[in-house]
């Protein structure tokens, strides 16, 4: 197996190589504005469908059942409203979302949200899975794993940049695809009846009052608002040919992520149910599902199903680690200095690799995902929510109303987190903080 998965990541480093020639920024970013309809719904499924999705689903099924549906239901009311304000993202002649901010709110939004961005793009979270994973199938330590990965991961995304990034998600997702529909009628054969063996309060979505209400609308905020403020779908929607149809493409995504969210909560509640009998406990419980998969699975099919668990991880990082550092580059830089393209590739290369270094270092103190992308999500949502819904719903806000916005909202949940003074989720006081200054600003002449 470790030949295979070796010379899996050999291929992807292989296709970083071969799309490593550009002479712009915007050719790097954006791969010429030639995505296909095909390229756009693989590589927008595999961006938002990883490590937290999959295993994280599996592990919140595990230990609240049907009360999983919580964390799923608002991620799909989120690319409702994508489909819904997708308009006005498509008149934009912007390329990151940070250039599409500054359209409205000038080039001070523009740098504080791509500094904020660069918070939302580290992937400590995925580099933490696919560790533990290679770790399950090879015992040597996941801090081995997790620096090998993020080499990867890190050298093929900096070297062919949206073009190595996308054609490879066309490849991850069919080996995801693949090894996620492998999996299920294995897991129904090997515990038909598990329904009957799981307890009544995880057959009841509001059963388990540990989630409620503020666990629950933590996530459900976090999960709805996501996909309108995601940095890597807006690149993807501006590098896709004009006539593809975008709206089009959300509505396949869509689907793919019901299917795939079917999957990850049947094999949550059949883990739950042979906990004992696969060895599952609350310190593994975050690796439920690859444990439930390469338990049960034949040895020929655990292969396909730990490639496409390592291909959800890895086309997810690859996106995030994209739009962080080519953001950096185009809003930041550029803005601030005059560059010549051919060194804002080059200074976009380098911040892809420093946020790989830095998600490996958060990944080696976290080594929980669930943990890490909590945090990174919450500074993210709490900073950028306010100006991009202001847009999106045409409400008009001044351009200072926007910057403050920004930085009182990530700022005051970073501060909050760490000295935790009251049990109020930093989320609810960054989008307090920055919903006020937004209405105190918006009101001076």
């Amino acid at each position: 197996m470790l030949a295979i998965i070796a010379g899996y990541f050999i291929l992807l480093l292989v296709m970083g190589f071969y799309t490593r020639k550009t002479k712009t920024l915007s050719e790097f970013m954006l791969a010429g504005k030639n995505l296909s309809f095909w390229v756009l719904v693989a590589s927008i499924a595999t961006t938002f469908y990883g490590a937290t999705a999959i295993l994280g689903g599996a592990e919140l099924s595990f230990y609240f059942g049907l009360g999983a549906l919580w964390f799923m239901i608002p991620f799909y009311l989120g690319n409702i409203l994508v489909f819904y304000f997708i308009g006005r993202i498509e008149k934009s002649q912007a390329e990151t979302l940070p250039d599409f901010l500054g359209q409205f709110y000038g080039s001070k939004t523009v740098v504080a949200s791509a500094l904020l961005l660069s918070f939302l793009c580290l992937v400590p979270g995925s580099i933490i899975a696919a560790g533990k994973i290679m770790h399950f199938i090879q015992p040597v330590s996941p801090e081995f794993w997790m620096t090998a990965v993020t080499a990867v991961i890190t050298v093929y995304t900096l070297l062919g940049g949206m073009r190595a990034v996308s054609y490879s998600d066309v490849l991850q997702f069919v080996i995801m695809i693949a090894g996620l529909l492998i999996l299920l009628p294995f897991a129904l054969q090997y515990s038909p009846d598990f329904i009957n063996q799981i307890p009544a309060e995880s057959k009841n979505p509001f059963s388990y009052s540990s989630m409620f209400p503020q666990n629950a609308l933590r996530w459900a905020i976090l999960l709805l608002f996501l996909p309108i403020t995601s940095a890597p779908l807006y690149q993807r929607f501006f590098a896709t040919q004009p006539k593809v149809n975008r709206k089009k493409a959300i509505v396949y995504t869509i689907l793919f992520y019901m299917i795939v969210d079917v999957i990850v909560l049947t094999s949550g509640l059949i883990a739950q149910a042979n906990a004992e009998t696969l060895g599952i406990s609350e310190e593994n419980a975050d690796i439920a599902f690859i444990i439930l998969g390469l338990t049960i699975l034949p040895a020929p099919i655990k292969i396909l199903f730990s490639l496409g668990m390592l291909a959800a991880i890895m086309s997810t990082a690859d996106s995030w680690l994209h739009a962080g550092g080519s953001s950096l580059a185009h809003d930041v830089l550029r803005k601030l200095s005059k560059t010549s393209e051919e060194k804002l590739v080059v200074a976009s290369r380098i911040l892809i690799l420093a946020l790989g270094l830095v998600s490996l270092a958060l990944a080696l103190y976290f080594n929980d995902f669930l943990t890490a992308l909590t945090f990174l999500l919450t500074v993210w949502i709490s900073g950028i929510l306010v100006p991009t819904l202001a847009i999106l719903s045409n409400k008009k806000i001044t351009e200072k109303s926007a910057f403050y916005a920004i930085i009182a909202g990530g700022l005051s949940s970073i501060i909050w987190g760490l000295i935790n003074p009251l049990p109020i989720d930093p989320l609810f006081v960054g989008l307090a903080f920055s919903f006020s200054e937004a209405l105190l600003f918006n009101r001076q002449p």
